[in-house]
């Protein structure tokens, strides 16, 4: 499973700890492997190193503001057509995308269209999930010659939480997909 490292001021070493609790009573329970403390185990390590890369996103249009959840993770709304812009790279690429699309359009998946110009590169069924991680290939010929590509993301229909059937919700926005 991928899971992406948000940006942190720290680079070294980490270890990656795990712990498992009861569903029925929630105590913390032993388990075999390097313990750590608090009934926590060493599963793995990593370095976090220097971003040898660093690809400045310019949202340009469709963009909801950044919100921010208690654990300091970010995320952004796109409205039913957003655009983000980045160097290009000028080689085959790989673009990750994080998203949440929890919600449904009449009980039916929505569907999200990524394209650069007119070519359709990918369309991902959005269905109801915790969240989606997608690796998108960007072969060179796609990318092109300009000094900047411009990634269009266009869900086919939008909702609006407080028109969602029992919602207590005051958020009027139309929303494509949740960006992390």
């Amino acid at each position: 499973r991928t899971i992406l490292v948000p940006l942190h001021p720290y680079l070294g070493d980490a270890d990656v700890t795990v712990g498992l609790y009861s569903a029925d009573d929630g105590t913390r329970r032993p388990l075999d492997g390097e313990h750590v403390g608090q009934l926590a185990y060493r599963v793995a390590g990593l370095r976090l190193l220097p971003s040898a890369e660093n690809i400045e996103l310019s949202y340009a249009s469709g963009w909801h503001p950044v919100e921010v959840d208690p654990s300091g993770a970010q995320s952004r709304w796109t409205g039913k057509v957003a655009v983000i812009l980045f160097e290009n790279p000028r080689t085959d690429s790989l673009l990750y995308l994080s998203l949440d699309a929890f919600e449904t359009w009449n009980g039916e998946p929505r569907t999200l269209t990524l394209s650069i110009g007119d070519r359709v590169i990918d369309r991902i069924d959005l269905v109801p999930s915790d969240d989606a991680f997608h690796r998108i290939p960007l072969d060179l010929s796609l990318l092109g010659n300009a000094s900047q590509i411009a990634l269009r993301l266009e869900v086919d229909h939008v909702f609006v939480p407080t028109e969602q059937s029992g919602s207590r919700s005051a958020d009027d926005r139309a929303l494509g997909v949740r960006l992390f």
